[in-house]
């Protein structure tokens, strides 16, 4: 029955912390990489992709995951697709530290906004909740989670503007005197 619900094209909303699981170690990926071969890297971004295919048209995908998405080259097709067919409208990029139950650089995630409608208009937006020079150290959390209440360090940005950079990585934080030298 829970299988039935689960329509595409029906969700005005889907949310999600899908599992951070590599194809690689999975004992078949043979499905991953027929359905969902811009993903193929990893669950998560094969579950970014399921997550638009469920929500309507005009609907929204937010997923808490790994942030390698935005800046690995093995999912600059996956960047490609998901910035080409949909509309990137919010990033939150915590990093590592984000969990009090999980200590040092064990896991760096982002979520993310993503709506099911080709090129919306508006400038994406990005928070970064974290410093470079703090980002290791003890009470990255609270201080994460203090970033984010006072939404310190935002960007915005136009996702098509990064378009001419290799690979089209998620340097939301770059403005045209780091994306001319690439034009």
């Amino acid at each position: 029955r829970f299988v039935r619900t689960l329509k595409e094209k029906t969700y005005h909303l889907v949310i999600a912390n899908p599992l951070y699981q590599g194809t690689s170690k999975m004992a078949s990926t043979s499905y991953v990489e027929s359905a969902y071969s811009d993903g193929k890297a990893d669950l998560y971004a094969a579950f970014m992709l399921r997550g638009l295919e469920l929500a309507r048209v005009g609907g929204v995908s937010s997923m808490l995951t790994m942030r390698g998405w935005m800046f690995l080259k093995q999912y600059s097709e996956l960047r490609g697709t998901l910035l080409t067919s949909f509309s990137l409208r919010q990033i939150h990029d915590l990093s590592s530290g984000a969990f009090e139950e999980i200590s040092g650089v064990v896991v760096s995630v982002a979520s993310s906004i993503i709506m099911h409608l080709p090129n919306a208009s508006g400038p994406s937006i990005a928070l970064k909740a974290f410093d470079d020079e703090t980002v290791t150290r003890p009470g990255e959390t609270a201080r994460k989670r203090a970033a984010s209440l006072c939404q310190e360090r935002v960007y915005q940005f136009r996702e098509d503007a990064l378009r001419d950079v290799p690979e089209w990585p998620l340097v939301y934080w770059w403005g045209p005197q780091e994306i001319e030298p690439f034009k």
